[in-house]
């Protein structure tokens, strides 16, 4: 797994997304929610963001795109673990991830 982040391989984050997940989940001490949070995030987006890329020739996979945009969001529904900072990070990806695909220009010079 390592080398999927060292490669920056993308389209393997989902595998990666699911070990930071499940080794959070076996050992709580690992991260903090909000390193936990953001690490997931930044996975997560980084995986939409090449899937909208991919779109800048015409093509898009917005049931893909949506299906990723679904497993958001990565902060606890538990109100003791609820981050502000997280959650408005979320609602803005997902703003702009809405945007981008609604907009096949936009989507062109935001990828320049």
């Amino acid at each position: 797994m390592w080398q999927v982040a060292k490669r920056g391989d993308v389209a393997s984050y989902d595998k990666l997304q699911d070990l930071v997940f499940m080794l959070t989940e076996a050992f709580p001490g690992l991260l903090t929610h909000r390193q936990r949070a953001q690490l997931l995030l930044g996975l997560r987006a980084r995986l939409i963001l090449e899937l909208c890329k991919g779109s800048v020739r015409g093509s898009v996979d917005t049931q893909a795109v949506q299906s990723h945009l679904e497993k958001l969001p990565v902060t606890s529904a538990n109100p003791e673990f609820r981050d502000t900072e997280v959650e408005r990070t979320e609602s803005t990806f997902i703003a702009l991830v809405q945007s981008l695909l609604k907009d096949p220009a936009e989507r062109v010079y935001f990828f320049q």
